[in-house]
């Protein structure tokens, strides 16, 4: 009768015998996304990447053109890399420099599994992630510089960012990292090597590190390999956007224009209430055009200015923005009870275009000489005033 006695010599034969069907199947299996479990990950546990860092889709030594991008804040982490990162109205107040940098470094990055095709470590998803969508890589490499990138008018960033917080996504990629080393994929789980760790560490292509048995899949030499996405400011979506009335209370602003919030007085009529809501938009809008053109004619300004406050004048401006100031959300109708019925309350947010600006600043003088006349105060140092503001305005 013989007895299957597993001798020390078999046990360490057997177990070089799975590492090298371990590197076989890896090979096979690259680039088979429809077979996750191409690669043995049973009982493999991965270990944290760092969540700011990630390696690049491709390797170079300029990405200057992306440094400073806004990443897309509905990314999930298996699709940043790169090339989703993107420019903005206020990308122009980023730049960037060049820092030198040292050290050696053994460390884990998230890397989305275009950038892992990209780099040549194919499957790496399938080992790390199961289902394929992201993956970590182990990356060991001697750091030699970074490119940063830095806000060069932080006053105008900010400013850019608060009018329109659409153009400032929460991150942006705030750093490249440039050097030589290596990348490598999960194989599997180092829990099987036991005692004879040293007959997986005798292939030079493979090691152990945190449990986790890696085999090396690519190099590169004086590149910019990974980058750091950075947070720069926190932002909420525009209240222009918002499906309840928080627009009343926190006027959004925008780049491409003004808001205006139009308020009715009580009225016994919705209707009424929603045309005297958008008269008062309007007026308010008059008196940020009267700054407007304050602002483009210096020498008339006193004049201007006094003129936009006669209540005429306001009314007969108004109603020549009426095309040029349009409703954009508007609040339910506040009801409240009077001894002649219920009243109505109107809010509406209301848009007027930048790019309205000059033509609707020289409808109002017109629209001012106009009234001047009709009132019998149109005299020489009016016509003078307006004259000038035209001219202000080409």
């Amino acid at each position: 009768m013989l007895l299957n006695v597993m001798t020390p010599q078999r046990r360490a034969g057997m177990r070089r015998a799975a590492l090298l069907t371990l590197s076989t199947g890896l090979i096979l299996g690259a680039g088979c996304s429809s077979a996750p479990d191409a690669l043995p990950s049973k009982g493999l546990v991965m270990p944290v990447p760092d969540k700011s860092v990630f390696l690049r889709a491709s390797f170079d030594d300029d990405p200057s053109s992306f440094i400073g991008r806004f990443l897309p804040n509905n990314l999930e982490v298996h699709q940043i890399d790169e090339n989703q990162a993107m420019k903005t109205r206020c990308s122009e107040f980023i730049t960037f420099k060049e820092v030198r940098a040292s050290g050696s470094y053994d460390e884990y990055y998230n890397s989305a599994r275009e950038a892992s095709l990209g780099v040549s470590v194919p499957g790496v998803a399938n080992a790390t992630a199961g289902a394929g969508a992201n993956a970590t890589v182990r990356v060991r490499y001697q750091l030699s510089k970074k490119m940063r990138a830095e806000v060069n008018d932080q006053a105008a960033f900010d400013q850019c960012c608060t009018a329109a917080a659409d153009q400032c996504p929460d991150f942006i990629i705030g750093e490249f990292f440039y050097g030589t080393g290596e990348v490598f994929q999960a194989v599997g789980s180092s829990a099987g090597f036991d005692g004879e760790a040293s007959d997986l560490t005798k292939n030079a292509e493979m090691s152990l590190k945190d449990e986790v048995a890696w085999k090396r899949q690519t190099t590169f030499e004086e590149v910019y390999f990974a980058f750091r996405k950075q947070r720069v400011r926190d932002n909420a979506s525009l209240a222009a956007n918002s499906d309840d009335c928080s627009w009343a209370d926190n006027v959004p602003t925008s780049l491409d224009g003004q808001y205006f919030v139009g308020i009715s007085a009580p009225t016994l009529s919705e209707a009424d209430a929603r045309d005297m809501a958008m008269r008062n938009a309007r007026a308010q809008a008059v008196r940020y055009l009267g700054e407007y053109i304050t602002s483009a004619s210096a020498t008339t300004s006193g004049a201007m200015e006094g003129y936009l406050q006669d209540e005429k004048v306001v009314t007969a401006v108004a109603e020549g923005l009426a095309s040029r100031v349009k409703d954009q959300r508007w609040c339910p109708a506040a009801k409240s009870d009077t001894p002649k019925g219920t009243a109505y309350t109107v809010k509406v947010l209301a848009f007027f275009p930048k790019a309205d600006e000059v033509a609707a600043a020289k409808e109002a003088v017109d629209k001012v000489e106009a009234t001047l006349d009709g009132e019998g105060k149109l005299d020489g140092k009016a016509k003078d005033a307006l004259k000038k503001t035209r001219e202000a305005l080409k």
